[in-house]
């Protein structure tokens, strides 16, 4: 019996840990508020390994289903003013999330030295928020209040390669223009 108590702490302690902060929190340490959300596997199975920031907890009118891989996003194109969630599927097989930011494109998002959107060279109130980082497989939503205007949506997490080499998800092309009207 103590064996397979401790063997269930321990998957539950892998599963928390597997949709942690994925980059140093790079992503989430402008934001002010941090939301856990319940998600499902693709399987249907509970999990509770997701988190927001800068997310609501009110219901949205509208859901958008967003696809994550490697290195892709791919959403609908647009969105009605107001509470969007966007339900992210991720079907890679690297851990991903999604920063909502508010730039008329991906090319006016300034990078740092290793090819992440630099965040804190963004006007103040860019980021809008995130689904911070989950593993592929996984299912995790937030909702968002989003006015009229442009928006991308990308994924900044940073990798370090087995070489050494940082591989940056954004620079890698894993963003995506989103219009609200």
């Amino acid at each position: 019996m103590f064996r397979s108590l401790s063997a269930g702490v321990l998957a539950m302690a892998l599963a928390v840990a597997g949709c942690g902060d994925d980059d140093g929190g790079s992503s989430s340490e402008n934001l002010g508020s941090s939301n856990q959300t319940t998600s499902t596997t693709a399987a249907g199975g509970a999990f509770t390994g997701c988190k927001t920031e800068g997310a609501s907890t009110e219901a949205a009118a509208q859901e958008i289903v967003v696809t994550l891989g490697e290195f892709t996003i791919k959403p609908a194109t647009q969105g009605k003013a107001g509470l969007i969630s966007f339900k992210a599927e991720n079907a890679g097989a690297e851990t991903h999330e999604i920063v909502v930011v508010k730039a008329d494109k991906a090319e006016g998002i300034p990078m740092n030295a290793e090819g992440a959107a630099d965040e804190d060279k963004l006007p103040e109130g860019a980021v809008i928020g995130e689904i911070e980082g989950f593993p592929g497989g996984q299912v995790c939503s937030g909702t968002f209040n989003l006015a009229a205007g442009k928006y991308v949506l990308l994924c900044n997490i940073v990798e370090t390669e087995p070489n050494g080499e940082k591989e940056a998800h954004f620079k890698e092309g894993m963003h995506t223009p989103f219009t609200v009207s």
